[in-house]
């Protein structure tokens, strides 16, 4: 920041003057600005990949962002957006409830087949059924340890970012201890919390762009995720 500070007021000099030698000043000042600014830069990104090293997935991630590759996912033919998202969200809704109609359809045939009755029972969940024991309720310090474990990933449903959430850990957390051990008393996940962005992406990259060849990946807010 210095060197460059220098440069443009040797630049503004030079441009006020227009003497020679103020043209050679700010000329050497703006040739070594640059080369500081280049060392500088070579080394963030050499310690970023060495740093994500270990971790194939975001050394990709990291490598395609330096290079500039980065590529929106490809969607369906559609008319407008509106439409391309109602229809994603009907395929993924039908297909979750066929999953569950297949499950209760397995169910049913378990049970009226006497060889696998006892298997059957087994797997068998009452509406009213629910958790037989309490959960440990969490200690501040438990709380503070999950946090900082956890990846700091933020949703656009959260009302402050998890790394905002993070730098100001110690203010929250006295909060964020009473949210969760609440939960956990009361046995109740609020519905805000059963909402995410869902985000439609191909199995595979070279499948054909047809709605069974898509599946859902769901941005939770970070509150859920940490009692979940």
């Amino acid at each position: 920041m210095a060197l460059r500070r220098l440069r443009r007021q040797s630049e503004r000099k030079w441009r006020r003057t227009k003497l020679d030698s103020d043209w050679q000043a700010f000329k050497a000042l703006r040739n070594r600005t640059t080369y500081v600014m280049n060392m500088v830069r070579r080394e963030f990104y050499s310690d970023l990949v060495n740093k994500m090293s270990d971790d194939p997935r975001k050394l990709f991630d990291v490598t395609k962002k330096m290079l500039n590759q980065v590529k929106e996912s490809p969607f369906p033919e559609h008319c407008n957006r509106l439409t391309l998202t109602n229809e994603l969200g009907a395929f993924f809704k039908m297909k979750i409830s066929n999953i569950r109609s297949d499950l209760d359809t397995a169910a049913t045939v378990h049970n009226n087949h006497s060889t696998l009755a006892p298997l059957a029972n087994c797997f068998q969940l009452s509406s009213s059924s629910g958790f037989s024991s309490n959960f440990e309720l969490l200690r501040e310090d438990s709380v503070k340890k999950l946090v900082l474990s956890v990846p700091t990933k933020s949703c656009s449903l959260d009302p402050v970012p998890t790394k905002v959430v993070k730098e100001c850990l110690d203010e929250l957390m006295p909060l964020l201890t009473v949210i969760i051990n609440k939960s956990l008393q009361s046995g109740i996940f609020p519905d805000v919390w059963k909402e995410a962005l869902v985000t439609p992406t191909l199995k595979k990259c070279d499948s054909d762009l047809a709605l069974k060849n898509f599946r859902p990946i769901s941005n939770l807010p970070f509150v859920s995720k940490l009692v979940e």
